[in-house]
């Protein structure tokens, strides 16, 4: 008995409820090996897949957005010198349409006064002609000193203004 209190006592040494014991832990691991882990497996490699395609995808996404906007900058910066462009070249238009308007402007000036300076001629030639045979008959074509020229101004009223109470 000695030797069967020795081994109750002592848990070191197997006996049979170990052995039940290790059985059942085989016989719950082969299972949970055959029947649980592959789906919990799967599960997770499908779940490291999608984070991998996501990560790969932000990643790409990532690169076509500063390609898009070193695109959108190039675009602005050529919209702007364009846009520099044509204001410099509707201010070259501008200035060469007020010169060219400016000309014009003077030309018809000149031509108009041209044509009064030339209106005014005749009338002057024609009294210079009347005054040289007026003279050369002895007339006197100036007015009488003192004495006033019949006109609008000078003879009588032609149009009466109503009188107001």
């Amino acid at each position: 008995m000695a030797k069967h209190d020795l081994a109750a006592g002592n848990f070191l040494i197997p006996n049979a409820t170990f052995i039940a014991e290790l059985v059942a832990f085989v016989i719950i691991l082969a299972i949970i090996w055959r029947y649980i882990l592959p789906p919990v497996q799967k599960a997770m490699h499908q779940r490291q897949e999608m984070i991998r395609q996501q990560v790969e995808d932000a990643e790409e996404a990532k690169a076509k957005l500063a390609e898009a906007q070193e695109a959108y900058k190039n675009a602005l910066t050529e919209a702007r010198v364009e846009a520099a462009q044509i204001r410099e070249n509707a201010r070259a238009e501008a200035q060469r349409t007020i010169e060219e308007l400016r000309a014009s402007a003077q030309e018809e000036s000149a031509r108009i006064v041209a044509r009064g300076e030339e209106q005014l001629q005749r009338p002057r030639a024609a009294l210079g002609d009347r005054h040289a045979l007026g003279r050369a008959r002895g007339e006197d074509h100036r007015p009488a000193a003192g004495r006033r020229q019949p006109g609008p101004r000078h003879g009588r009223r032609l149009h009466r203004r109503p009188r107001r109470p």
